[in-house]
């Protein structure tokens, strides 16, 4: 009996011991599991937070690349806006421009017009002897070119104006132009008196030219009547008296109503009274 129960105390304590290796290994298989299973976990959560940080970095970038591409579309839509605006104000500008040209054109052409119908009556003045309605004289203005001026370019004057010096380019004088000094262009004027003076042009005088013993005048004269005492190179065309003083020199045709010729002045030319009243080729078609 005393065997058996040895024994059986020896069985118990060896399946004890059995039972304590067994639960030891089993303990430590399963702390090495849950070990390798929180290992794996955390490996998983850093893979997951790598993931979520790099979604979150490509939201943040797609929020960017929205906000940039809204932005750079208010900005386009805002140039083309002001573009539009800049066309609409070129447009309204060259609008301008263009109803600017118009009148201008219009102006000038109403200016062209004026002075082509002005210079149709005066030349019409002399063949009917009248001065022009609006040729009248500022009788409040005088003008004077000093001796010594040189002015270059031309002179027009409602009033009367004085030459003393000397002028290179055309002379319009509503009133009376007295010439002591040279003109080279033109010369248009009511009266015109040339004291010791010298034109290089052609010369209008409504009302009348004299000329002096010491003057020059190279160029056509147009005139109502004409007292010339000095030296003239050109046509003579006037409607009325010329009288041609004994030291005039004249080099060119006459026409005019009637002539006067003193002893001493030197014609080389043909003289022609076909303004006057009688028509010496008329009488004699009727003989």
């Amino acid at each position: 009996m005393g065997f058996f129960n040895d024994l059986r105390e020896d069985l118990a304590s060896a399946v004890n011991q059995l039972t304590d290796d067994k639960s030891e290994n089993d303990i430590e298989l399963s702390s090495k599991q849950m070990k390798d299973e929180i290992a794996k976990k955390e490996k998983k959560n850093k893979k997951d937070k790598r993931n979520n940080e790099n979604l979150e970095r490509e939201i943040k970038n797609y929020l960017n690349v929205s906000e940039e591409a809204s932005e750079t579309a208010v900005s386009e839509e805002n140039a083309e806006e002001q573009t539009e605006l800049t066309f609409e104000n070129l447009s309204d500008t060259t609008e301008t421009i263009n109803e600017e040209v118009s009148e201008t054109v219009e102006n000038v052409k109403e200016e062209i017009i004026t002075e082509e119908i002005t210079e149709e009556i005066m030349d019409n003045s002399f063949a009917n002897n009248q001065i022009p309605a609006d040729y009248q004289a500022d009788s409040n203005d005088f003008s004077v070119v000093s001796k010594g001026t040189i002015l270059h370019g031309g002179i027009d004057t409602t009033g009367s104006i004085e030459i003393n010096g000397v002028v290179e380019g055309p002379v319009k004088a509503n009133g009376e132009l007295i010439l002591s000094g040279s003109v080279t262009g033109n010369v248009e004027a009511l009266i015109i008196s040339v004291n010791a003076g010298k034109i290089r042009g052609n010369v209008k005088a409504y009302n009348g030219i004299y000329i002096s013993e010491d003057s020059v005048l190279i160029g056509d004269i147009e005139s109502t009547e004409a007292e010339i005492g000095g030296a003239v190179k050109g046509k003579i065309d006037v409607n009325g008296p010329v009288v041609l003083k004994s030291d005039a020199k004249v080099l060119g045709d006459i026409d005019c109503k009637s002539v006067q010729i003193n002893n001493g002045a030197v014609i080389e030319g043909k003289c022609s009274q076909k303004y006057a009243d009688v028509s010496p080729s008329a009488f004699f078609e009727n003989l």
